[in-house]
């Protein structure tokens, strides 16, 4: 097997794998720890076990800032692993694959591809670096990304790929417990317009007040409007129809779910800034 030319201990390449045994104690609670010895393949190792998990590795591949790499899915079930929505896995970076994808070494277990590098390039968003393509907030726009070229902008994908080396790390160390995980929602809401009415002038009353007689013939609306300015003092009433507070903390109190708000502060942008000020 030929020996890499290359120098990890002061690479780029180094920071990356100490990054993802963070990662990987985080997600597992062992410290794995991760090498390249031989090129093409990223070995990862228990500490005082012969045993390894090796890695089809392209450092090529998952450190690309654009959305042009090929894709190809992977039938987990076909090979007696487990889907975690039992379907079949995107394989960003592969055009096709050679399969069996993950067999049984000497040492271990081999995988064809390179989750550790998917993981890298996705949670870091490399594919974003120095694009040019932005929206006009200067936001990359998810229509361009990768994930939705190829269909699965939708799915957890580093999560169901760290669900099949869940399963690989249990065939190669039978005997370790790995850490199991709770996971709960919490759900924010950004509060652009806590009120209907309460923060604007009374000229934009009046143009709303114009738009529900005329335009809507809603005659309800149209006399709330005025109401709700001038009834509203030190806290938002319960008729204004912006004022959904208590409803979504109702809701979420049902649902056992955490709810953050998050309010616009500051004035930089005429256009875009709110109406209201948080005091």
């Amino acid at each position: 097997m030929a020996v890499c030319e290359l120098n990890i201990s002061n690479s780029l390449e180094f920071r990356r794998l100490r990054w993802l045994e963070i990662l990987l104690y985080e997600r597992f609670g062992h410290a794995f720890s991760l090498d390249i010895q031989s090129c093409g393949i990223l070995f990862m190792r228990l500490s005082n076990d012969p045993r390894t998990i090796t890695f089809a590795f392209n450092p090529g591949t998952f450190t690309r800032a654009d959305s042009n790499l090929p894709c190809t899915y992977w039938d987990a079930s076909s090979e007696g692993w487990d889907s975690a929505l039992g379907a079949s896995l995107p394989a960003p970076g592969e055009a096709s694959l050679n399969l069996p994808l993950i067999r049984r070494t000497r040492e271990g277990i081999h995988l064809g591809f390179d989750i550790l590098g998917l993981t890298y390039w996705m949670l870091s968003r490399q594919e974003e670096v120095g694009r040019t393509d932005l929206d006009e907030h200067g936001r990359f726009p998810a229509t361009s990304s990768h994930a939705f070229k190829h269909g699965y902008l939708e799915r957890p994908v580093v999560d169901e790929w760290l669900h099949i080396l869940k399963q690989v790390i249990q065939r190669t160390w039978p005997s370790i417990l790995l850490t199991q995980h709770s996971f709960g929602i919490n759900v924010s809401h950004d509060v652009d317009q806590p009120s209907q009415y309460v923060f604007k002038s009374w000229l934009s009353i009046a143009r709303l007040m114009a738009k529900h007689l005329i335009k809507d013939g809603d005659l309800k609306s149209f006399a709330r409007a005025p109401y709700v300015k001038i009834a509203t003092s030190n806290e938002l009433i319960t008729s204004d129809p912006f004022n959904t507070f208590d409803w979504l903390m109702d809701i979420s109190d049902a649902s056992s779910i955490k709810s953050s708000f998050y309010f616009i502060c500051g004035r930089t942008d005429i256009e875009r800034d709110a109406e209201y000020e948080p005091e």
